[in-house]
């Protein structure tokens, strides 16, 4: 088996094994590529985003998100939300014009028990919830899309994704040999 064969096969047991799980959102997250820090001498220190903090976040971004949805008490190893992703773009991108660094995540759990999403009250609630978590963490950016499954939008506010073709479209660059872009928040038996 060639290179280009073997990560196609790859690509697709992946790809397979996701579509076992049950997902409600589609969420693309845009990270800062730089922040700055002070010192204690009033210098500012630049640190550079890589794919490895970039993963790191998005593990922060899904923790905060099951504490404010389940609930700080409740969110554990086995309530929790469950994510599925790649992560995208080149490090340096502002430096080099290529694409900055994004997130594409299926995001799936409890909280459809803690949301009524055809209520768009509800709807609005969960879309600020993300958008504020994702904002909050070190590199999370302004930039992000939230999409709900379903065959037809049951809200104005989330429209909807099928979540074939949006695992299809996550994986759109997979590299096997890149494992560190792969997202993966499971539980361990599907």
């Amino acid at each position: 088996m060639n290179e280009y064969e073997h990560r196609i096969k790859t690509k697709k047991e992946l790809m397979a094994f996701i579509e076992k799980f049950d997902f409600c959102f589609a969420f693309t997250g845009t990270y800062r590529q730089v922040v700055f820090h002070e010192t204690k001498i009033n210098d500012r220190v630049r640190e550079f985003l890589d794919i490895e903090e970039a993963n790191r976040n998005v593990g922060r971004f899904i923790n905060m998100v099951s504490r404010r949805i389940i609930g700080r008490s409740r969110a554990n190893k086995t309530n929790r939300l469950i994510t599925a992703g790649y992560i995208e773009g080149h490090p340096r991108a502002s430096v080099s014009g290529k694409e900055r660094i994004h997130c594409h995540l299926l995001i799936g759990g409890p909280i459809d028990t803690h949301f009524d999403l055809e209520k768009s009250g509800d709807s609005l609630r969960l879309k600020n919830i993300l958008e504020q978590e994702w904002k909050d963490t070190k590199w999370g950016w302004k930039q992000t899309d939230l999409l709900h499954h379903s065959k037809k939008s049951i809200s104005p506010i989330l429209p909807a994704f099928d979540t074939q073709q949006w695992i299809s479209y996550i994986f759109k660059n997979f590299d096997h040999q890149q494992s560190e872009r792969i997202v993966l928040n499971l539980p361990k038996a599907a």
